[in-house]
């Protein structure tokens, strides 16, 4: 036993702790008064009930926020508002890249790159969408960080990019 929770109790804070990412400390203050077998079982099957219905709705909302930023960046576009374009084509991207690596792995990147690195090495995208998502990243970092402006050329690949990259991840 470690502590006061007993050895099978703290297996079950243990894994969830692990699996949702939330500070075992926390979890053993919170069940510190259960008592040790069906309040203890009822409990972690409460919680985690609760974490994959936020799970399933951070999902949800990462989906719904990449379709919107889609949509905002064709309209920047065809109004020739390249440089706009271009940042909502990346998050549109970031945004669906985060929601799928959620989803299929349980894995939530802060950053497009590291989402498209875990589907990458999954085998979910190719080495040539890998780069292409690298590209777009450069692009936009180019126009946030150095103020080097992009124009229609580069933000039609962009699109056609990322347009190529949702079609094929709606399969998953």
């Amino acid at each position: 036993m470690k502590g006061d929770i007993p050895a099978s109790k703290r297996d079950i804070l243990v894994t969830i702790s692990n699996k949702y990412k939330i500070n075992m400390k926390i979890l053993s203050d919170i069940s510190r008064n259960l008592v040790f077998g069906r309040k203890a079982e009822t409990f972690a099957l409460r919680l985690v009930k609760i974490l994959e219905n936020e799970k399933e709705q951070l999902v949800k909302d990462f989906m719904d926020a990449s379709k919107r930023l889609f949509e905002e960046a064709i309209a920047y576009y065809e109004n020739k508002l390249y440089d706009l374009a271009i940042f909502g084509f990346h998050s549109s991207l970031e945004h669906l890249l985060k929601a799928l690596t959620l989803k299929k792995y349980d894995r939530k990147p802060l950053y497009l790159l590291e989402a498209a690195e875990i589907l990458f090495e999954e085998g979910i995208i190719s080495r040539e969408e890998y780069d292409a998502i690298k590209e777009l990243n450069a692009l936009r970092n180019n126009i946030y960080h150095i103020a080097k402006r992009t124009g229609e050329k580069d933000t039609k690949w962009a699109k056609e990019v990322t347009e190529n990259i949702i079609r094929k991840l709606k399969s998953h």
